[in-house]
């Protein structure tokens, strides 16, 4: 590409973030993972990172000067998203969580899910089904899946398939923003969330969201919200309306419209300098 063009970087996820998650203690591993990546973003003229953490690492860690921070935009709500709509719970409870096996922190919250959050749910609420939207191999169901615990693969209508569940994120690895997370907000659905699932989203604990980081916390959490119908729609109409004023395409678009203005205009300063 031409120096006559400028280059923007827009970071997803920081991928020297999920290594060292995932090998904790493989410092070498992760030192090569930062300086390939520092290195990489180091050749555009902007990086644009989707949340204020994933830039304050890049800023103060990894010493990048041109980063700049603008999330992506949720379809379907907007910033006047103050609906006062009553979201209901369904008959029999359901459960669910929104992600493929083909990225390996949702493989590995679905396993956590299975192995530890799930027993302690269906103890409690023995109705209760937890259905998992998204595309898994056949391998990886046949040691999970059973009546209660089921793999409802890719759907024609997510916000149907999740209305009126209580949405699950057992995320224990990740960066960026969780946008599973506001696809389940959009549909009236309330938010039960690891402290790194709900990440960079800017939602307030026991009012937007239910934060949780034990699969005892899970099962209590979910199990209190379940027999609250009045705090679930209130909750629900929270959340709309906090993730309609920070991510509706209205407000994204704006705020990313000025940024790639203003590297533009600093690009042309560089070049005429």
């Amino acid at each position: 590409m031409p120096r006559t063009t400028p280059r923007v970087f827009v970071v997803h996820e920081l991928q020297s973030s999920i290594i060292q998650q995932l090998y904790p203690g493989d410092a070498e591993m992760l030192r090569i993972a930062r300086r390939l990546e520092v290195e990489t973003l180091r050749e555009y003229d902007a990086v644009i990172t989707l949340c204020d953490e994933d830039a304050q690492v890049l800023t103060h860690e990894h010493g990048l000067q041109n980063v700049v921070v603008s999330p992506l935009a949720i379809q379907g709500i907007t910033a006047e998203s103050t609906s006062t709509e009553e979201f209901e719970l369904r008959t029999p409870l359901r459960f669910t969580f929104l992600g493929g096996h083909s990225h390996s922190p949702n493989a590995d919250a679905v396993r956590w899910l299975h192995t530890e959050i799930a027993p302690l749910i269906f103890q409690d609420m023995p109705d209760a089904i937890i259905r998992i939207v998204g595309s898994y191999p056949q391998s990886f169901q046949q040691d999970l899946a059973s009546d209660r615990f089921q793999f409802a693969g890719f759907v024609d209508d997510v916000d149907a398939e999740l209305r009126g569940s209580i949405f699950l994120c057992p995320l224990r690895i990740g960066s960026g923003m969780r946008i599973k997370i506001l696809d389940a907000i959009r549909a009236g659905v309330v938010v039960l969330s690891t402290t790194l699932g709900a990440r960079g989203l800017g939602l307030r604990d026991e009012q937007d969201v239910l934060l949780c980081d034990s699969a005892g916390a899970f099962a209590a959490k979910a199990k209190t919200l379940s027999a609250d119908a009045i705090r679930y729609s209130r909750i629900a109409q929270n959340a709309r309306r906090r993730v309609g004023e920070r991510f509706s395409a209205e407000v994204v678009g704006q705020v990313r419209h000025q940024l790639l203005n203003e590297v533009v205009e600093r690009f042309r300063q560089l070049q005429r300098a």
